[in-house]
């Protein structure tokens, strides 16, 4: 395995290339969570970069982005981890390990708690493997106009 982590993008200036790395990359992995409209997460991701609100990394196998998570919410004690996703054809190699680790140790040396968002009964041993518990439920709420 000859991985690398990179930041995919950070700031404005990166975030025209993360798109097409992005949305390539959604092509080809089957999700358990719907992915939103591209343009409307691309809208969101890139405001959040832009204001330092969020983090984005991936790992490569050489020039091959195989798989990658963000924080989808910061604060200055805390951060979400969410948008997690590994290539089907790289699972169980230890790519998706690699990048979440990096990802919360990097948080970890900030002082910030991590928390996780994942789907209901999706990858539990997954993340349980790599030292998180559950330590409650978040619930979504739809309101109709």
């Amino acid at each position: 395995m000859t991985e690398k982590v990179v930041a995919i993008a950070k700031g404005a200036a990166t975030m025209t290339g993360c798109k097409e790395k992005v949305s390539s990359f959604q092509n080809r992995v089957d999700n358990v969570i719907p992915t939103p409209i591209f343009d409307d997460f691309y809208v969101d991701v890139n405001h959040k970069l832009r204001h330092n609100a969020t983090r984005m990394y991936g790992v490569y196998d050489g020039t091959k982005l195989v798989a990658m998570a963000m924080t989808v919410a910061e604060s200055s004690n805390g951060a979400v981890l969410g948008a997690v996703s590994c290539h089907p054809d790289y699972r169980k190699h230890g790519y998706g390990s690699t990048v979440v680790k990096y990802i919360s140790n990097r948080l970890i040396a900030e002082n910030k708690t991590v928390y996780l968002h994942r789907a209901k009964n999706a990858n539990q041993s997954f993340y349980n493997n790599l030292g998180f518990e559950q330590c409650g439920l978040w619930q979504e709420y739809y309101f109709e106009r």
